[in-house]
């Protein structure tokens, strides 16, 4: 698991990757606060994490009223559920692999 260079700390992604069953993440807001849904030993649970390199990671106002809008909103959580896949779509293995193979073919041609 990388940590963050400068801190030598996980990042508040990592740990909740680490926290969550492989496979069950779903992220739901990543920012100061990152808050994911998934699956800690196969039950279902929501987590948030905060960002060590923001405000070393004390709680803000802002992060709490993030945290608590997650919460209390199913409308935002169904919109940034939403963002959040198609945000994650753009880093897809099927795009990396094309484009990887696109490169080899270039410098093959070369």
């Amino acid at each position: 698991m990388p940590m963050a260079m400068s801190t030598n700390k996980f990042s508040a992604y990592d740990r909740i990757l680490a926290f969550l069953d492989m496979g069950s993440v779903e992220i739901i807001y990543n920012e100061s606060v990152v808050a994911a849904k998934g699956k800690v030993n196969g039950r279902s649970v929501y987590a948030y994490a905060q960002d060590y390199s923001n405000n070393a990671g004390a709680m803000t106002e802002d992060m709490a009223e993030k945290i608590c809008s997650l919460i209390a909103s199913s409308e935002l959580y169904r919109s940034l559920q939403k963002n959040a896949l198609q945000h994650v779509q753009k880093f897809s293995f099927q795009r990396y692999a094309s484009a990887v193979c696109d490169l080899y073919e270039r410098l093959i041609a070369t």
